[in-house]
């Protein structure tokens, strides 16, 4: 299968967190793995399975807020969830912190 994004991913050794509310209004943070990003997401396995369009701050362990972004896709790995996250508007330079 060809890759058919817009913008290159890299894989990152780079810290995150990542704080959301759900639809019931609990709040969440995670530290996930992050397992790559780009300038316009990110893409990271969690323990907990975030809701599609659900809005998520993203944290870096180093340098505090980067950006918001949308939950894209959720992929059901074993007891973990891989899940994309698109920033709304591309965030200029935000993950060369990553």
């Amino acid at each position: 299968m060809s890759e058919k994004r817009e913008k290159q991913r890299r894989t990152s050794i780079g810290k995150v967190r990542l704080a959301w509310v759900d639809n019931g209004g609990a709040y969440y943070q995670e530290k996930p793995n992050l397992l790559n990003c780009s300038d316009s997401g990110i893409c990271v396995m969690l323990t907990r399975r975030i809701a599609p369009q659900t809005l998520v701050g993203v944290h870096s362990e180093d340098h505090g807020h980067i950006a918001n972004a949308v939950v894209r896709h959720v992929t059901q790995h074993g007891l973990r969830f891989r899940i994309g996250l698109e920033f709304p508007s591309e965030v200029a330079g935000g993950l060369s912190k990553l």
